[in-house]
């Protein structure tokens, strides 16, 4: 028994993957964006002002400052832990969820890979023999688009 598409409805399903991803992505780079102006909202100059109150005292008064009076100064085990550090991608990927319908670089590549052979196809029916030889066998991000397509419409 051979698997059949309709090739109209799988060109409605890729084209549905597609701007789902779409929206994916701008939804994914807001969230990217509030999370580090969140984070860098936990910061505070605080400790940087003690520091450099600290640094100029002792510069006044011809001393030496060294790295274990500048901690002890501005209570803190490091004095990295005054600077603000940007989150890296670790902790976004973390800390950020990623929306439903993201695909990876590869999918997208598959997808639109799958567009083309559907637009120069002939007849409304594709197999899925003739996908898999033409290379195109990571398919289910499609149907699963098609999926909530359906679910968004009933």
């Amino acid at each position: 028994m051979a698997v059949t598409f309709n090739r109209s409805a799988l060109i409605k399903a890729a084209n549905a993957a597609l701007t789902n991803h779409t929206k994916a992505q701008v939804a994914r780079t807001r969230a990217v964006e509030d999370y580090k102006l969140n984070h860098r909202g936990e910061w505070s100059p605080e400790k940087l002002t003690k520091l450099r109150d600290w640094l100029t005292q002792q510069l006044r008064r011809n001393a030496a400052p060294t790295r274990f009076d500048a901690r002890k100064a501005i209570r803190v085990n490091h004095l990295e832990d005054a600077f603000y550090g940007a989150p890296d991608s670790y902790q976004i990927n973390r800390n950020v969820t990623v929306p439903k319908g993201l695909l990876s670089p590869a999918q997208v590549q598959e997808t639109r890979a799958l567009l083309e052979v559907l637009k120069a196809a002939s007849g409304d029916v594709v197999s899925a023999n003739e996908l898999k030889l033409l290379g195109l066998t990571k398919l289910s991000h499609v149907f699963k688009a098609a999926a909530g397509e359906v679910a968004i419409e009933s």
